[in-house]
This record gives C-alpha cells, sequence and structure tokens, in this order.
C-alpha cells in the first residue's frame, strides 16, 4: 500500500476484518502516535505494513474524531521522524 494512495471504506472494512498480525496494526487514536511511529519503523524494516487510526485492539471502531489541525500535523510528524538519521 503506497503513502499517497487512498483506500475506499470497503477496502479498510475488508483489513480490519484480517485483524492485526505481522503486517497490521491498530491504534485507538492518535495519541498513539508515537507507538504508531515505532511500528512503522518495524515494518520498513520488515515487509512492511500499516496501521490503522480509530480502531480498537478488537476490530471495533474507536469513534475517533480529529481536527483539521491534527489532520495536518500527523503526516508532517510521521514525515520528519522519517527524515532523521
Amino acid at each position: 500500500m503506497s503513502s499517497k494512495s487512498t483506500l475506499s471504506l470497503r477496502a479498510i472494512t475488508d483489513l480490519v476484518k484480517q485483524g492485526e498480525g505481522s503486517t497490521l496494526e491498530f491504534k485507538r487514536s492518535t495519541g498513539e502516535l508515537k507507538g504508531a511511529m515505532q511500528t512503522l519503523c518495524a515494518f520498513l524494516n520488515g515487509a512492511g505494513g500499516s496501521v490503522l487510526f480509530g480502531i480498537l485492539p478488537n476490530g471495533g471502531s474507536g469513534g475517533m474524531m480529529i481536527t483539521a489541525s491534527r489532520w495536518r500535523t500527523c503526516p508532517r510528524r510521521l514525515r520528519s521522524r522519517g527524515s532523521r538519521s
């Protein structure tokens, strides 16, 4: 899955049905961004993978609300972490 790709609701639903595994992890909210970044680093060092926000460990919806500001800053924070050596 490309970082520039857009997933349909059906594609996201299919991923959630698969459950967490070696290439998929769920995070309750963007409040878990640090943990998500650690997971993404592990995925990048392995076979790749995806992190989905707003999903509970059991696959249920976390009902997360995200502000426009957070929507802009999350990708920026991920990019800035990724450029460090």
